[in-house]
């Protein structure tokens, strides 16, 4: 199969709503509606530590209309590396400060290849500070918790509204202390 055009419907700040037109396996054709992140735009999760205790946040999405579960995480912007932006993010949405990074930052990776082209890189840093969200925008609504293994099971066993990154995050964690 090839995506034979691509048209915008709609153009927002950060994002585009496109419709794709392509051909099936029957040669059939389809149209496929899809959210793209422009010039490349890519993300980055913070997947951190602080001492023996796993970084959430609990973050409301419109979306979702409701809290979920997740790694800080923000846009990659212009002329930052992902390293630096998983420095700026993890002190505006946290108030903590990286002081290691726990092993190399993970390859650019896609979120949800289906509906969207947006990419991630994920950043395992040790974090140091006193939670707080004086730098959050207006637009956030976020409640950090420093947990430690037993709590972060006490999360999944209960289920609710989880990152699905989060979430590998949080079963390594639980499973073997680390990240």
């Amino acid at each position: 199969m090839e995506v034979e055009s691509v048209r915008t419907i709609y153009n927002a700040e950060h994002l585009l709503i496109n419709s794709s037109h392509y051909y099936d396996n029957n040669g059939d054709s389809k149209q496929w509606y899809w959210a793209e992140r422009p010039n490349l735009i890519s993300a980055v999760m913070v997947a951190a530590m602080h001492g023996d205790k796993l970084v959430l946040i609990k973050e409301f999405r419109v979306p979702l209309n409701g809290y979920i579960w997740g790694l800080p995480a923000g846009l990659v912007e212009h002329g930052e590396s992902p390293e630096e932006t998983a420095e700026r993010e993890i002190v505006e949405e946290t108030g903590l400060t990286i002081i290691n990074k726990i092993r190399a930052s993970s390859p650019v990776t896609y979120t949800s290849p289906g509906i969207t082209n947006e990419s991630m890189t994920m950043v395992f840093a040790e974090v140091t500070g006193t939670p707080n969200t004086k730098l959050n925008e207006s637009s956030e609504d976020i409640e950090v918790h420093l947990l430690t293994r037993v709590e972060v099971a006490s999360i999944i066993q209960r289920g609710g509204m989880i990152d699905a990154k989060a979430y590998l995050i949080m079963l390594r964690f639980v499973e073997d202390g680390k990240i």
